[in-house]
């Protein structure tokens, strides 16, 4: 198409197991999970994983570069990507470390 373009493609293998602790108290699950309707939501048994681990999760991956400029001294990218990934729970415990004592604190003097 074009020499400064350039594309790129490929596949993405996700793989993310439920938490669990070997000693201390198991993290909660649900069941009834609805959105549509949260009434029947409620606490699933003691010792039932919050989700199944699933093995099979082969994601498309797409990126884009158009080299704007071919000076020398300045050069001009534009970029762009596309992807799906899945992470149900480590993205969630990474925004809790992330925004939690000690690692975030908010001071505030009048």
């Amino acid at each position: 198409m074009n020499p400064r373009l350039t594309v790129t493609y490929g596949l993405r293998w996700d793989l993310d197991f439920a938490p669990s602790s070997k000693s201390g108290p198991s993290i909660p699950a649900v069941t009834g999970y609805n959105l549509s309707n949260l009434s029947s939501l409620a606490l699933a048994p003691a010792g039932t994983s919050p989700f199944a681990t699933r093995f099979a999760t082969w994601l498309l991956r797409l990126g884009i570069a158009y080299q704007l400029s071919q000076s020398q001294d300045w050069g001009r990218v534009v970029r762009g990507g596309f992807g799906v990934f899945y992470d149900l729970a480590t993205s969630e415990v990474g925004n809790t470390l992330g925004t939690s004592y000690p690692f975030w604190r908010e001071q505030t003097s009048f």
